[in-house]
């Protein structure tokens, strides 16, 4: 009976993850690797649909400085930023320069990148730099 009580109580507790965390298994999110001594990064994104959201998973430590910068790549899509800290807050603003701040945490921090306005679908290039 507690063998099954903790099988139980696992299934939950994993299911609670996977609710509360969908944004690492889904398919628009992917991860930024930085190389040993390499402090940036430029990737490409594209919206599909008018109200786009692409999401990506970067790991960093406290202390560092993190700038991230979305530049649309068509004339009318219009873009927004923010960033979640692995506490859960979050920063961040309308396309541009989104963040420009030292980290106070270390873990996975997400950068979600969204059309605003209903401007998409289109390309856009998010520009990483990490010290």
């Amino acid at each position: 009976m507690n063998g099954k009580r903790l099988t139980v109580a696992g299934a939950v507790v994993l299911a609670a993850l996977w609710v509360v965390s969908p944004v690492a298994g889904s398919p628009n999110t992917r991860w930024l690797t930085l190389a040993p001594g390499q402090t940036s990064i430029a990737v490409c994104g594209r919206f599909r649909r008018p109200d786009g959201v692409a999401n990506f998973l970067l790991h960093a430590r406290v202390h560092q400085h993190l700038l991230l910068r979305i530049e649309p790549l068509e004339p009318k899509l219009i873009t927004a930023g923010l960033v979640v800290s692995p506490s859960g807050t979050t920063d961040g603003g309308p396309g541009g320069l989104i963040f420009d701040n030292d980290l106070n945490e270390s873990g996975v921090y997400r950068i979600v990148v969204e059309t605003r306005q209903h401007s998409g679908p289109g390309t856009f290039r998010l520009q990483i730099n990490l010290r």
